[in-house]
């Protein structure tokens, strides 16, 4: 495997989600208990950064393409970023939690995640790899997890900050039944709040009853954040957060 210097991961980090904090950085590379090492760090590599609510050091993303071709040194199969600007600035809350849902997957002892595909990745790839997401329906993120037997098992995430309107996941819910690649309840919906997680659980028995769907059960996972957190930000990662989070005391956040 070829040697990518630091500067370089977290360049592609930045790429993949698209909008970072340098808390962001920090929890997923483990690698400093200083926060000015890291915004040093992103200064360095050419990263944007732009104020945002109580945030300090605020939010960083790529503004330049020339960044993005940087990448193409280190990661040559990766596809082309494109700079998406005030669209990325949109949904920042959403992304950043994103973020942090990524750090916990990965770095837990119950899942071994060994690849993921954020939604800029998704969003960047040619049509003719996306496997039929279209610019209307891309998942927050695609991962996979290698099984104790060496195979690999896909997952669709979907983090639900707030709700949609409900025609809006019957239509949603009705694509991801149609794909192949959905089975065994892969599409995990992770809900801000339980009443969030109640009523998705209830628009899909809806759905069943209307013939709309086969079963429950059968594609979608429903988890609220709380129980998520409980079940998997408590491994690996345990001991580095409240040091961090000590850290983050001592700095004011």
């Amino acid at each position: 495997m070829r040697f990518v210097p630091i500067k370089f991961k977290i360049l592609r980090y930045v790429a993949d989600q698209g909008v970072v904090t340098v808390w962001d950085v920090m929890d997923y590379f483990g690698l400093w208990t200083d926060p000015n090492t890291v915004r040093i760090a992103l200064f360095r590599g050419g990263v944007t950064q732009q104020r945002y609510g109580g945030i300090r050091f605020g939010i960083w993303f790529i503004a330049e393409k020339d960044l993005f071709e940087r990448l193409r040194v280190y990661y040559p199969d990766i596809p082309r970023f494109k700079v998406r600007g005030e669209k990325l600035l949109s949904k920042v809350p959403h992304s950043l939690k994103i973020n942090k849902l990524r750090t916990i997957l990965e770095k837990a002892d119950k899942i071994n995640v060994v690849d993921w595909w954020s939604e800029e990745y998704i969003r960047s790839l040619p049509v003719h790899k996306k496997d039929g997401l279209t610019t209307h329906k891309v998942p927050d993120a695609i991962f996979w997890r290698q099984r104790k037997d060496g195979s690999r098992q896909k997952y669709f995430l979907e983090y639900e900050r707030s709700l949609k309107a409900p025609g809006r996941y019957g239509k949603i819910f009705q694509f991801y039944a149609k794909r192949k690649d959905v089975k065994d309840r892969n599409v995990v919906y992770i809900c801000e709040t339980e009443q969030i997680r109640d009523k998705l659980v209830k628009i899909e028995n809806e759905l069943v009853k209307g013939g709309k769907l086969k079963a429950t059960d059968l594609y979608f996972s429903f988890i609220a954040l709380e129980e998520f957190n409980r079940a998997y930000a408590h491994d690996k990662a345990e001991g580095k957060a409240r040091r961090i989070l000590t850290e983050r005391k001592r700095a004011g956040m």
